[in-house]
């Protein structure tokens, strides 16, 4: 991808929810994450997102293809999870500010 162009384009977001901002998504060990942005790789161009851990507020990024991969293997609790779901917002979340 190069610089300006839209992640709408990106056969990931095509197949799944679209990423945005304040969005709070669950990693399949059960932590729970909120979407701070999403970008580019400088060296690669490849999409990134940027997102902060609820418990631990650490910050990660991670390519777009493996926000949205499966976890296969050993690790897995069957033979291939997604490595985030989305969490649909309650109402409550509708009401209040992202952190």
């Amino acid at each position: 991808m190069r610089d300006g162009e839209e992640l709408d384009g990106d056969p990931y977001v095509i197949m799944h929810p679209r990423i945005e901002p304040g969005q709070r998504w669950r990693h399949w060990k059960g932590g729970t994450y909120r979407i701070i942005t999403t970008g580019y790789e400088e060296e690669t161009g490849n999409a990134i997102v940027v997102y902060k851990s609820e418990s631990r507020l650490t910050v990660w990024s991670r390519p777009l293809s493996d926000f949205y991969g499966m976890v296969k293997g050993d690790d897995a609790p069957s033979p291939s999870v997604a490595r985030f779901t989305f969490i649909k917002p309650s109402m409550d979340d509708q009401n209040k500010p992202p952190k």
